[in-house]
């Protein structure tokens, strides 16, 4: 069998099914190269540290004190890229899986069909850009995580082509934007790079965490409108529901 990054990551954070587990441990017992990179994994996967100003049952600090712009109004179709331009969004998510790169989770849509946000993997620059969001509950790390409870910390892994790029983070929740992750410099790209620092969000709505690299982050795409995001090349993002 095949084993992937991402099985390895769930067998560390002992999040595979049984039988897939015995399948992915048959492997390692056969292959030095994958035990060398589960071993790589296991020693990334540490307790996340704590971030003043961070821990504790407030809400993040905003990074601006007004709302968000208030959404388009009805009828507005929100290209996609990767996606073909000037084909209507309803068309887009019949034909999603054909058309697009698929996407680690897809992206978030209003009730109305309106795309509001990117997926959170796409190709960018010949290589693939990801975003995923590892989890601490109770000194448990999980890692592509997709729900929250109070008291949850979470760490950026960053998928993106070589080289050192510039960066931004927003979290997104409640109509309000939020930037709790220390931007000290670029990053170098790589395979699931963790960036700087940890969020810990409360409360009933939804979260969205975005990260911008390249160009995007350095002309300020994350302090758009919600819709804006879903056209700019470069950015991408993951959403946290409540509960679970």
């Amino acid at each position: 069998m095949t084993v992937s990054w991402l099985d390895l990551e769930r067998y560390v954070a002992g999040d595979l099914e049984p039988e897939r587990r015995r399948r992915v441990e048959t492997a390692l017992s056969a292959d030095p190269a994958l035990r060398a990179r589960l071993a790589g994994i296991e020693a990334d996967d540490r307790p996340i540290p704590p971030l003043p100003g961070l821990v504790g049952d407030g809400p993040l600090p905003p990074d601006s004190g007004a709302p968000l712009p208030e959404p388009h109004g009805e009828g507005t179709v929100i290209p996609l890229r990767r996606r073909p331009v000037g084909v209507a969004v309803s068309v887009l998510l019949a034909a999603a899986v054909a058309l697009a790169v698929i996407p680690l989770r897809e992206p978030g849509l209003s009730n109305d069909g309106r795309l509001l946000w990117p997926a959170s993997s796409t190709t960018w620059k010949g290589g693939e850009l990801s975003l995923r969001l590892d989890r601490e509950r109770q000194g448990r790390v999980r890692a592509d995580a997709a729900r929250f409870q109070d008291g949850d910390r979470f760490v950026v892994r960053l998928t993106c082509p070589a080289g050192r790029r510039s960066w931004d983070a927003r979290v997104f929740q409640g109509g309000r934007r939020y930037a709790p992750l220390p931007v000290d410099g670029p990053v170098d790209c790589g395979n699931a790079v963790r960036l700087p620092g940890a969020f810990a969000p409360t409360g009933a709505d939804a979260v969205t965490v975005c990260v911008a690299v390249g160009a995007a982050a350095e002309t300020g795409a994350l302090d758009g409108a919600r819709e804006e995001l879903a056209d700019v090349d470069g950015v991408v993002c993951a959403r946290l529901e409540p509960g679970g």
